[in-house]
């Protein structure tokens, strides 16, 4: 399940296109009322392109490819840097600068550092070239802000941004697994069993579950500490992630239930499977498998697989009864 999240960092199409659309609705201002001098049919003809740019952003799909924003961010940096390298007047260089600098923050939240900072030295350029063309003098005080701003707040942004998706990367992680024994946690492994699901269902090939429950543990705890039942574990988990085939799932659902998914395995199948999980570590469990329906929900599922961990439990328990009554009966005959 994915964390919740912002919009730069859900949408940031949508974000893009919002500021590609002001730049627009700005460019086509200045055609009207910029002043004299103003390039008016260069400005209607990029506040077109910047619509058009825009709607590509506005419609592109959450989840669909980021080169497009890219290419989108990377031709309307070209376009305003080319249109302050133009501008005749010293309003005309700094409200360029300002159209420049939104887009560069906006193209900071998803654009890779390198190639924002070529943005950036392209923007740097083209404000150059504005001021040195510029027949009116400029403040160097403006140019100064808005050459430190061009540079500095783009890339703060972009800082942060990769901090706050690393940290969101570690949440997530964290979100999905056990603290103790590092396997996937209840929500991870019913994820991560729903993902299987649908491929397997698509593709109509077996899938089997099996639930599995470790055999005197709270006598573990009891006698020994909790300490020494985490150590078990922890020490079960790591044996039985090594036992696993590639692809299988394991997951721990409760204190001492756990849960595997094996994908491409029917019930019958998955038994060589169970049978090197027991060898990799002697702490005694049992365990319950089943087929996996296709129109079958998850918690059906694993409520067959109970039944069937139940009575494996029971059996094991007997056994274990009647071979301490059998080793009882011959000490008392020795």
């Amino acid at each position: 399940m994915a964390l919740e999240r912002g919009l730069l960092l859900r949408r940031p199409g949508a974000v893009l296109g919002v500021v590609l659309l002001i730049v627009a609705v700005d460019s086509l201002l200045w055609s009207v009322i910029g002043p004299i001098g103003t390039l008016v049919v260069a400005d209607r003809i990029a506040a077109a392109g910047f619509v058009v740019l825009a709607v590509l952003c506005l419609l592109r799909r959450p989840d669909g490819p980021r080169w497009v924003l890219e290419v989108a961010a990377a031709l309307a940096i070209v376009v305003l840097t080319a249109a302050m390298a133009t501008r005749v007047t010293a309003p005309g260089v700094i409200a360029v600068g300002v159209a420049l600098l939104m887009l560069l923050v906006a193209a900071a939240t998803f654009v890779p550092m390198r190639r924002l900072a070529l943005g950036i030295a392209v923007g740097i350029v083209g404000l150059a070239i504005g001021v040195t063309a510029n027949p009116a003098p400029v403040a160097g005080l403006y140019v100064w802000v808005l050459a430190t701003a061009i540079v500095a707040v783009p890339l703060v942004v972009s800082a942060l941004m990769t901090d706050l998706r690393s940290l969101l990367e570690v949440t997530a992680d964290a979100a999905l697994h056990d603290a103790l024994t590092g396997v996937l946690n209840r929500r991870g492994v019913v994820d991560q069993a729903d993902r299987i699901h649908a491929v397997t269902e698509r593709a109509r090939t077996p899938i089997a579950l099996a639930a599995i429950d470790l055999d005197g543990f709270k006598a573990v705890n009891d006698s020994r500490g909790h300490a020494a039942g985490d150590e078990v574990l922890v020490t079960l988990a790591r044996a039985w992630t090594s036992a696993l085939r590639a692809g299988d799932v394991l997951g721990r659902i409760g204190g001492d239930e756990f849960l595997v998914v094996l994908p491409n395995a029917d019930a019958h199948g998955a038994a060589a499977t169970i049978a090197r999980m027991r060898r990799a570590n002697p702490f005694p469990w049992s365990c319950g498998v089943v087929d996996w329906d296709q129109d079958e929900d998850l918690d059906a599922a694993i409520a067959r697989a109970d039944v069937l961990l139940y009575e494996d439990k029971a059996r094991r328990a007997a056994a274990t009864i009647d071979l301490r009554g059998a080793q009882q009966h011959q000490r008392e005959r020795d």
